[in-house]
């Protein structure tokens, strides 16, 4: 958290947070929406950060499907912030790069506008 507080500190960043997910149980999916208006979504990129091997050793000696691993896992993404596009590299900068990754987006979900539907992650 001691990430979060530093861009919550600084001028610079303060406003560009836009959202925090803690993942804990529930995993991505059962997280990240809670945080993000209704109307919208986010599409992550499983390559885009490193996966611990451990996630591997227990999907392949417990039998884990993939979808589920990412249901009930944070598959080494305990805290996600959704910052304003504009910001990113001012972000980056101030959380020092190590640690950071750029793991997707967020995206309007299909329907009509102020669409009421449910909240959810794609993956790409």
């Amino acid at each position: 958290m001691k990430e979060l507080r530093r861009l919550l500190d600084n001028g610079k960043t303060r406003r560009a947070v836009r959202a925090v997910a803690h993942i804990t149980g529930g995993g991505i999916p059962g997280n990240l929406p809670r945080c993000l208006p209704k109307g919208l979504g986010a599409v992550l990129d499983k390559s885009a950060w490193p996966r611990p091997v451990v996630f591997d050793l227990v999907r392949e000696w417990g039998g884990v499907s993939e979808d589920e691993m990412y249901d009930v896992f944070n598959m080494g993404l305990g805290l996600i912030i959704v910052v304003d596009g504009r910001k990113e590299a001012e972000c980056r900068r101030v959380l020092g790069g190590r640690g950071v990754y750029q793991v997707g987006e967020v995206v309007a979900l299909p329907g009509k506008r102020g669409h009421k539907g449910p909240r959810r992650v794609s993956w790409v």
